[in-house]
C-alpha cells in the first residue's frame, strides 16, 4: 500500500535515524530539545547511508529498504527499556510534564514583574502562540502539495531522480545534494517518485526554528527569545519561499537556529559527559549546514563566535585541561570536515575536468549586470527593509534595479526610494536602533550582533538578487529586533478520561479518524491520481491542460518542439517534449525536422528568423496553428507533413 510506505518514508526521512544517534551519543537535551534536533540528524544518516551505497553502486529500492529496516531495529536495541514505558504508559505524560514545566516558569515571571511588565510578557506569549501557529497551518497546507517552482522543482528534486536511478546529474555546480540524497532515499523506499511526503517533510523545519525559540524563551524566561518567533513568521511570509521554490532555505534556517542553541543549550551542561557530547551534537550539525547549502558552511565560522567564549568558560568550570580540550575540539573539527568536504571535493574535480560548470561567476557576478558592490549595498538595503520588515510589495533586488546616477549620491538614492522614502526612513531609524540595542545586550547575546551583520553584509555584497539567500542571517536578525522591542518597551513602560490514554488507544482511534475524514489516502490509485494533478500545477497550469489535451488527441505520440521547461514536470506526456532555445535557426531545424517532432510550442522572443519560417510553413499548410497562450504559441504540423 503505497501510503504505508509513504508513511515509513516520512518517519525514516525526519525522526527514525535522528532518533538512533541521539540514542547513540545521549547529550542529555530532554526529550524536547532532541525532538528538535532528530530531524536534521535524520538528513545527516540519511545522507551517509546513500552517498555509501551510490559508491557501491547498490542505491536501490531494496538496499533502501534494508538500511531503513535496520535502522528501526536498532533503534529498538538502543531504547528498549524506553520502548516498554512509551508502548504500555500513559502517551500524554511526557507533554503533561513539559507544560507543567512551562506554566510554572510563566507563572513565576508574573510573579516577579510590575503590571506593566505583565502587559509586555502577555504580547509576547500570545503573539509567540500566533507564530506557532502560523507555522503549523503553513506546514499542513502542504498535504497533498508537490514541488511546482523553479529551484526545488527544476534543481533540487530534479536531481533526487537522477539519484534514485543511481545515475550523477547534470550542472550540479557546487550545489550539495544532502536534500536531494534524502529525497531519492524516500522515493526509492516508496518504490516511486510521489513528492507528497518530500514536500511536506521539507516544510517541518521552519515550526521546528519557531519551536527553538518558544522553547528557550520559556525555560529561560526570556521574552526576546519569545518575541522571536513572530517576528520569523513575518519574515517568512514577506519572502514567501514556497513560491520561489526555495523550500531548501528554510532548511538553513533551521540548521543556523539549531546551532544558536546547541551552543547555549551548553551552559546547562551539568558533567563532561555531557559537554563532550553536546560538542558532538554541534559538530555534526555544522556538518548537516554545509551538506545542505553552500550556506551553511558560514555556520563553521559562527559557531566559534558565538560559542568560543562560553565553550571555553564552561570547560575552566568543569576542571577540563586546555591541552586535552583542544584536541578534542580539532577531532570534532575533523568530524565536520570529513562529512561535509567529499561532495564539494567531488564536484570540483568534474568542474576542473569539464564535466560540470561552476556557477559562482555568475551568482555573484554577472547576475547584477555591471553593479559595483557598493551600488548591491545600497540596493540590497532598500530590499532588506522595505521588503523583508515593512512587508511592501513590488520592491525589486539588485538583480533588476537601474539606479539613476546622474547626480550625486544621495540624489540617486532618493530616486531609489522614490516614493517609499518615509517607510524607508522609518526602517533605517529602526535597524540603527536595533544595532545599538544588541550592542548594548552584547554580553546577554555573544555573537549575535556579529554574525547577523557579517552574513547580512556578504548576502548585500554577492547574492542580493534574491531575499531567500539570507536565510542564513533570519535566527539572528529576528533575535536582536527583539531584543530591540523589548528594550524600547522596557525603557518606557517598566520591566518587572483523555487523562490515561495509552498508545494503543490513541492509535485505533486516530486509524479510525483518518479512515473517516482522510479515506482517499489509503486509496493508491487515487494517491497517484492526486500527485498527477498536483504536479499540473508546475508553470502554467492553464497551458499545462491544453497541452494534456492535444497530447491525449495525438495518437502518434508525436513531440512538440519547445523552451517549455515545465514540460518535464508534467506526469505521463514529459517524454513528448523535444528542448530548443529559439536563439538558433539551424537547431530549431534540426529539431523541427525530427520523425519524431509533430507540433511547436513558440514564444514571442524566437529569433526573427525562426518566426519567419514559421510564417513560411503556415502558408504552405505545413502548420496550422491551435492556440495561444501569453508569450506562447502552439502549432501542429498537418498531416502532408508526416
Amino acid at each position: 500500500m503505497i501510503f504505508l510506505l509513504e508513511t515509513v518514508a516520512f518517519l525514516q526521512l525526519v525522526l527514525i535515524p535522528g532518533t538512533l544517534v541521539i540514542g547513540l551519543v545521549r547529550p542529555n537535551y530532554g526529550k524536547f530539545r532532541s525532538l528538535l534536533l532528530i530531524p536534521g540528524l535524520s538528513l545527516l544518516v540519511n545522507y551517509i547511508y546513500a552517498a555509501a551505497a551510490l559508491s557501491c553502486g547498490i542505491f536501490t529500492w531494496w538496499s533502501a529498504r534494508i538500511f531503513t529496516v535496520l535502522t528501526w531495529v536498532l533503534i529498538c536495541l538502543v531504547f528498549r527499556r524506553e520502548i516498554k514505558g512509551f508502548f504500555t504508559g500513559n502517551i500524554w505524560k511526557p507533554f503533561q510534564e513539559y507544560f507543567t514545566s512551562a506554566g510554572n516558569n510563566i507563572r513565576q515571571m508574573y510573579l516577579e514583574m510590575e503590571r506593566p511588565g505583565k502587559v509586555l510578557l502577555s504580547v509576547s506569549l500570545f503573539s509567540c502562540a500566533m507564530g506557532l501557529i502560523w507555522f503549523l497551518v503553513e506546514l499542513l497546507e502542504c498535504r497533498g502539495k508537490v514541488f511546482t517552482t523553479w529551484d526545488s522543482a527544476l534543481s533540487w528534486n530534479y536531481w533526487a531522480t537522477f539519484w534514485m536511478r543511481q545515475e550523477i546529474p547534470r550542472n550540479l555546480s557546487y550545489y550539495p545534494q544532502m536534500i536531494p540524497l534524502n529525497w531519492a532515499n524516500a522515493y526509492l523506499i516508496i518504490g516511486r517518485e510521489l513528492q507528497f511526503v518530500t514536500k511536506f517533510a521539507v516544510m517541518f523545519f521552519p515550526l521546528l526554528a519557531g519551536l527553538f525559540f518558544a522553547d528557550y524563551g520559556l525555560r529561560k524566561r526570556s521574552i526576546p527569545m519569545l518575541l522571536s518567533v513572530p517576528l520569523l513568521a513575518v519574515f517568512f511570509v514577506n519572502v514567501d519561499f514556497q513560491s520561489h521554490g526555495a523550500e531548501l532555505d528554510t532548511v538553513i534556517i533551521y540548521c543556523s537556529t539549531a546551532l544558536l542553541f546547541t551552543v547555549y543549550y551548553l551552559k546547562d551542561a551539568g558533567n563532561k559527559q555531557d559537554f563532550y557530547r553536546q560538542l558532538l551534537v554541534i559538530a555534526l550539525l555544522l556538518a548537516v549546514a554545509g551538506s545542505v547549502k553552500q550556506a551553511g558552511l558560514f555556520l563553521i565560522p559562527a559557531a566559534i563566535l558565538i560559542g568560543g567564549t562560553a565553550i571555553n568558560q564552561k570547560r575552566k568550570e568543569l576542571d577540563i585541561p586546555a591541552g586535552k580540550f583542544a584536541r578534542y575540539i580539532a577531532s570534532l573539527l575533523a568530524v565536520t570536515i570529513l562529512l561535509t568536504a567529499p561532495f564539494y571535493i567531488f564536484t570540483a574535480s568534474r568542474i576542473s575536468s569539464g564535466t560540470d560548470a561552476s556557477n559562482v561567476e555568475f551568482v555573484t557576478k554577472k547576475i547584477y549586470r555591471g553593479k559595483s558592490h557598493l551600488d548591491r549595498f545600497v540596493c540590497s538595503c532598500r530590499f532588506f527593509m522595505l521588503k523583508l520588515q515593512a512587508g511592501q510589495e513590488n520592491v525589486s533586488s539588485a538583480k533588476w534595479v537601474e539606479l539613476d546616477k546622474s547626480r550625486h549620491w544621495g540624489y540617486t538614492i532618493y530616486k531609489l526610494y522614490d516614493k517609499q522614502i518615509i517607510p524607508g526612513l522609518l526602517m533605517l531609524i529602526f535597524n540603527i536602533y536595533v544595532l545599538y540595542c544588541s550592542w548594548c545586550k552584547r554580553r546577554e547575546y555573544p555573537g549575535i550582533m556579529l554574525c547577523a551583520v557579517v552574513f547580512t553584509l556578504i548576502w548585500s555584497v554577492f547574492f542580493c538578487y534574491d531575499l531567500r539567500n539570507l536565510a542564513l542571517a533570519f535566527p539572528w536578525i529576528v533575535l536582536m529586533e527583539a531584543v530591540a522591542v523589548c528594550n524600547f518597551f522596557e525603557s518606557r513602560i517598566g520591566a518587572g478520561s483523555l487523562k490515561n490514554l495509552n498508545f494503543w488507544q490513541a492509535a485505533v482511534a486516530a486509524g479510525l479518524l483518518c479512515w473517516l475524514f482522510m479515506p482517499e489516502v489509503f486509496d493508491n490509485d487515487r494517491r497517484i491520481r492526486k500527485f498527477n494533478t498536483a504536479k499540473m500545477q508546475a508553470g502554467y497550469p492553464q497551458l499545462n491542460t491544453i497541452i494534456y489535451e492535444w497530447a491525449a488527441a495525438d495518437k502518434t505520440h508525436r513531440r512538440i518542439v519547445t523552451d517549455y521547461i515545465y514540460g518535464v514536470l508534467l506526469p505521463e506526456i514529459n517524454n513528448r517534449f523535444e528542448n530548443c532555445t529559439f536563439m538558433d535557426r539551424q537547431e530549431f531545424m534540426d529539431k523541427f525536422d525530427l520523425p519524431s517532432s509533430g507540433a511547436v510550442l513558440i514564444p514571442r522572443y524566437a529569433d526573427p528568423s525562426i518566426r519567419e519560417f514559421v510564417r513560411e510553413q503556415l502558408e504552405k499548410g505545413s502548420l496550422r496553428e491551435s492556440f495561444s497562450f501569453q508569450e506562447y504559441t502552439f502549432y501542429e504540423k498537418t498531416g502532408s507533413n508526416n
